[in-house]
């Protein structure tokens, strides 16, 4: 770690632990954008990257405030409690050289979900940070800005790569302080469809647009095409908003055409990425096979996973792992703990799906402003644009933090959606709350 590194560091966990809550989440929210995962220390041959201090002073912080008492455990708490246990019990039975790696993303992945769900507690909290969160969007915009103009990495200042090594048609890849183009304009492409919701809930739009803006243009900064896919996907779920009241024709329709597509079409339907990419650029083919050289090879790792160099068959080339290169979540997460962690996850999603739907109709019940709705919306086109992203891209760096943020936030809004069913309720999760 240098010593910028070390300064902003300093700064953001002085924030976390003595702040109020939304400078707290804010400070957070900053790590991801300021610093990369090359800044750490290893303290007895255990990598303390930056954002596992950030994750250890979370804690610490919720801890001793007992602002972690506040968190009533609801279904999507309950689901991810049980997706990162599963995999840390079959990492620890299975043990190999990747276990450790795997147990410690897992602990990583409880800590940060709830340091989120003890500081976010209501929806209040979220919108602050959403609009306070644009101007620090605003200089790490200018950072990757002049990353293109010039093809050299300002963040190098804190140990990203000085000079771009990726190009796509002679048109550089920007990364900022993330490890690959394609997480950076991940990073912008999940957080469009909330930028939009809050614009269109709020009386004042600016800063909401700004951020909309940004989001945009760190996508195109980073010139890839499933970050530019998702973007797609996002304008999509943003035009279903018309039939939001008809959501269960909308997804027997879409079930509909995916089984018409699987009769007309030649190759499976996991090959569309391959189509797609045809039209907007990318590795859509790679995305295809390794759906295909997954499922060829299933009762290999279906149980408990297997070793990642066992799969140095399916390609031609590796990478630095010593295997294929898993560009897609899902698998992933089957490698690390066999398909019944697909499940799980696969069920937290369809519950988070569920849930914001129950937010949304309990809002409508109401007789008071319902200009939440649009931000709620935002969340579920958020959530469904991860899942856009995760068929080009296992999370590896500082993005798996903005997940535990967005999943956090759905979980905060179950406890808005019983609140809002109550008899005679009272908008606690709706209304302002103490800083």
């Amino acid at each position: 770690m240098n010593f910028l590194g070390a300064t902003i560091l300093s700064v953001i966990v002085a924030v976390v632990l003595l702040g109020s809550r939304r400078l707290a989440v804010l400070a957070l929210a900053a790590g991801i954008l300021f610093l990369t995962q090359n800044q750490g220390v290893e303290v007895f041959k255990l990598n303390l990257y930056a954002f596992r201090i950030l994750e250890l002073a979370g804690i610490l912080r919720v801890i001793l405030r007992r602002e972690l008492s506040s968190v009533k455990l609801n279904r999507i708490d309950r689901m991810v409690i049980l997706l990162y246990s599963f995999i840390t019990v079959v990492s620890l039975l299975r043990y190999t050289d990747e276990s450790s790696y795997q147990i410690a993303a897992a602990v990583d992945a409880t800590l940060a979900y709830f340091i989120f769900r003890a500081l976010i507690l209501t929806i209040e909290d979220f919108k602050y940070v959403l609009n306070r969160y644009v101007l620090l969007l605003v200089p790490f915009f200018g950072a990757v800005l002049i990353e293109r103009l010039t093809f050299q990495n300002p963040f190098a200042l804190v140990g990203a790569n000085l000079y771009i090594a990726d190009f796509r048609e002679g048109v550089p890849r920007c990364t900022g302080s993330f490890r690959h183009a394609i997480l950076m304009g991940s990073f912008g492409a999940v957080f469009l469809p909330i930028y939009i919701g809050l614009a269109l809930c709020e009386d004042r739009k600016f800063w909401p647009t700004v951020g909309c803006v940004i989001c945009l243009g760190i996508v195109g900064l980073s010139n890839s095409g499933g970050p530019l896919s998702s973007v797609v996907i996002g304008i999509i779920g943003w035009s279903l908003w018309i039939f939001r009241r008809k959501m269960r024709t909308v997804r027997y329709f879409l079930a509909l055409i995916l089984f018409v597509l699987a009769l007309l079409m030649k190759a499976p339907l996991w090959a569309l990425p391959a189509k797609i990419s045809d039209l907007t650029g990318g590795g859509g083919w790679h995305r295809y096979y390794l759906i295909e050289m997954a499922i060829k090879s299933l009762s290999d790792w279906w149980i408990a996973g297997m070793p990642i160099e066992q799969t140095k068959d399916w390609f031609p080339y590796i990478i630095h792992t010593g295997g294929a290169d898993i560009t897609n979540e899902f698998i992933s997460l089957g490698l690390s703990a066999g398909i019944l962690a697909i499940v799980i996850f696969v069920i937290l999603l369809v519950k988070a799906f569920k849930l914001i739907g129950e937010v949304l109709e309990a809002i409508r019940n109401t007789k008071t402003d319902n200009s939440h709705e649009f931000l709620v919306w935002g969340v579920g086109v958020s959530l469904l644009v991860h899942i856009s992203n995760w068929f080009g891209v296992s999370y590896f760096d500082q993005i798996k933090f903005v997940w535990h943020l967005h999943i956090a936030i759905v979980a905060m809004l179950a406890e808005a959606a019983e609140l809002l069913k109550a008899p005679n309720h009272v908008l606690h999760s709706f209304e302002k709350s103490e800083a």
